[in-house]
């Protein structure tokens, strides 16, 4: 994990940072970059907790749409972001 941190302050420029992870995530071509940005939106979801819940609404299509990959790695990021948006 990138972070052991409990909570995470909220700020304002999350919008921009999710709206760059979001594109990370759909376009990117290069797995590990994406799979580390699957990891940072669980890392924001358990920091953020109920905060992240609007946020969590633009991420679930993008993420379900990356568990068509074959890559491992990416789908059990995946896999583990989704359990924590959904606690």
């Amino acid at each position: 994990m990138l972070c052991q941190q409990d909570i995470v302050c909220g700020t304002d420029h999350q919008a921009v940072c999710y709206r760059e992870l979001k594109k990370i995530i759909s376009k990117d071509s290069h797995i590990g970059v994406v799979s580390e940005a699957v990891a940072c939106t669980g890392v924001l979801a358990k920091g953020l907790r109920k905060e992240y819940s609007s946020s969590a609404r633009v991420f679930v299509p993008v993420l379900l749409d990356k568990f068509k990959d074959k890559n491992t790695i990416c789908v059990n990021n995946v896999s583990e972001a989704l359990s924590i948006m959904h606690m």
